[in-house]
């Protein structure tokens, strides 16, 4: 614990970069039983509605901007 304080001491402008740039990976169920090669369309839409991505690709395709600079958001 003490090595992870020394290294945000040292540099929190890393840490400040790391935390404003973070990106996750989410997975779809495609099917009750989780069977390969099975696909449940509906469970998979019922997904994606619910989790926003149709959303934001309605709003992509508008043209409305997907990201902001951090120092941007800041002065919100």
């Amino acid at each position: 614990m003490r090595l992870l304080d020394v290294a945000l001491n040292k540099n929190p402008n890393k840490l400040m970069t790391n935390l404003c740039c973070s990106h996750f990976v989410l997975s779809l169920i495609h099917n009750k039983t989780k069977t390969p090669g099975i696909m449940d369309a509906f469970m998979v839409l019922h997904q994606l509605r619910w989790n926003g991505l149709l959303e934001g690709i309605r709003i992509c395709r508008k043209g409305f901007p997907n990201r902001i600079i951090f120092a941007e958001f800041k002065q919100w």
